[in-house]
């Protein structure tokens, strides 16, 4: 049994230290996709590492001196060096994984206490997030997939759950002008091609980063997708997706049973042939 304990906390161990030394070289090379979280990470230093292995590393002395997980026990939360406390305090990505996290059913919008009070304690995490944000709301500085509204205490949300669709269309990033406002595209045959090429490379792209985000099973829900492209007219990203489907590129997939779909995923999704898809998977050759 102790020695089995022992096999345990050494490869618990080294997954914890190629995790840091991944860590280290974002850090040191400016990677655009620092802080990033930490199924992301476990992803680029330990590609195939199960979610319970990751965080039981993480757990570790070694990693957790080293390191701050936003919060514990999530596989989905930012990580980042030590170093890098107030980075990762302001780190949008910290902000919207919070509001996402403690988001439920009829209660979309948070409080800077609510959302700080949930994350880690260690290190003063907790406190050093909460100071960040009400300085980012009261300098109006909030990132732009964030807003808020004032209810005796501003309580922040995220863009994307604001309703109707029309409304949340113009307001996300990317959807700043009308569409009279757009400037029209060259009448030339090969505008559409251009515009086709130009989604199917910003797809993949979507595709890539939530699929490692999820643990690279090649299964992305439709209801992420259109957050990524929330900018893009629905019928745009439909028809785009179409194209992909034609091409053999991407496919389609319907949950296993209709009980427990969640009024967002019931938006998202596409009713073809009586069933509603809302997974999206790459084509293997």
């Amino acid at each position: 049994m102790a020695g089995g304990k022992e096999k345990v906390d050494a490869r618990a161990a080294g997954l914890g230290e190629a995790m840091l030394e991944k860590l280290r070289s974002l850090r040191e090379t400016g990677d655009v996709k620092y802080p990033l979280t930490l199924v992301e990470l476990a992803s680029l230093a330990a590609p195939g590492a199960r979610a319970p292995q990751v965080l039981a590393a993480v757990r570790k002395k070694a990693f957790s001196s080293r390191a701050i997980v936003a919060k514990a026990g999530r596989i989905d939360a930012p990580v980042a060096a030590r170093e890098d406390l107030e980075l990762l305090a302001g780190s949008a990505l910290t902000l919207e994984f919070a509001l996402r996290a403690r988001r439920t059913e009829t209660i979309h919008a948070r409080t800077v206490a609510d959302l700080g009070g949930w994350l880690t304690s260690a290190a003063k995490f907790k406190e050093l997030f909460k100071r960040t944000v009400k300085e980012q709301v009261e300098r109006e500085q909030t990132p732009p997939t964030v807003a808020w509204i004032v209810d005796r205490k501003p309580k922040l949300f995220l863009l994307e759950e604001i309703r109707p669709r029309l409304v949340r269309e113009r307001l996300v990033p990317g959807e700043a002008i009308t569409a009279a406002e757009q400037p029209r595209a060259p009448a030339t045959a090969a505008a559409p091609v251009r515009a086709e090429e130009d989604f199917a490379a910003r797809f993949e792209e979507a595709f890539d980063q939530l699929d490692r985000r999820k643990g690279s099973h090649n299964f992305v829900s439709l209801v992420d997708l259109r957050r990524w492209f929330a900018g893009l007219p629905r019928e745009q990203f439909d028809a785009g997706l179409r194209q992909l489907r034609i091409d053999g590129r991407f496919t389609l997939s319907a949950a296993e049973s209709v009980y427990g779909i969640r009024p967002e995923q019931r938006e998202a999704g596409l009713e073809e042939g009586g069933a509603l898809l809302l997974h999206v998977s790459r084509k293997t050759p």
